[in-house]
């Protein structure tokens, strides 16, 4: 009987170190998606889109903060991140 007490133990602090390391993924994911926002934000070609998208025009919206532009492809609606030209791949 104390054996099973003591996995059950072992097992809550499994599920602590899980949930400490979810909140750590969550935190950095966050800061990513701020960083990533704050690009999109910075970037001056982007104004005229972030326009549009503030009166839901050519397709494009702010989804939680990130700009985002929505095409019908096959007949299903695509979400697409808008990418700042600093995220761009230069060739």
């Amino acid at each position: 009987m104390h054996q099973g007490k003591d996995i059950q133990l072992e097992s809550e602090e499994e599920l602590s170190t899980l949930a400490l390391g979810q909140e750590t993924e969550t935190s950095e994911t966050n800061l990513a998606k701020s960083s990533f926002v704050k690009l999109q934000r910075m970037d001056e070609s982007l104004g005229p889109v972030w326009s549009q998208a503030k009166n839901k025009q050519n397709a494009y919206e702010i989804d939680d903060g990130v700009l985002i532009h929505t095409e019908s492809i096959c007949g299903e609606d695509v979400k697409q991140v808008v990418l700042p030209t600093a995220k761009e791949k230069k060739l």
